[in-house]
């Protein structure tokens, strides 16, 4: 069971801080490697019109995820 926030629950052009990439499995290899790890800094920048994917900005770079992908990713608010 998650404790904190997740990355799919966050909205409105905030910034957080990645606390944790959950699970263990090819997506979550996948994040690690598009630079989803522990204390880099993220913003979530727009979400599709149909609700997925989401776009996010990971230190100035773009990268959309589905929001399965996003809820593996535990945040902390800034």
């Amino acid at each position: 069971m998650r404790q904190g926030k997740t990355l799919d629950r966050l909205r409105g052009e905030r910034w957080a801080t990645i606390v944790a990439v959950q699970g263990e499995s090819e997506s979550t290899a996948r994040l690690h490697a598009m630079g989803f790890l522990p204390g880099r800094k993220v913003r979530h920048r727009n979400t599709a019109p149909l609700g997925d994917p989401a776009a996010y900005e990971l230190e100035n770079q773009k990268v959309s995820l589905r929001r399965s992908e996003a809820a593996m990713v535990e945040i902390q608010e800034l």
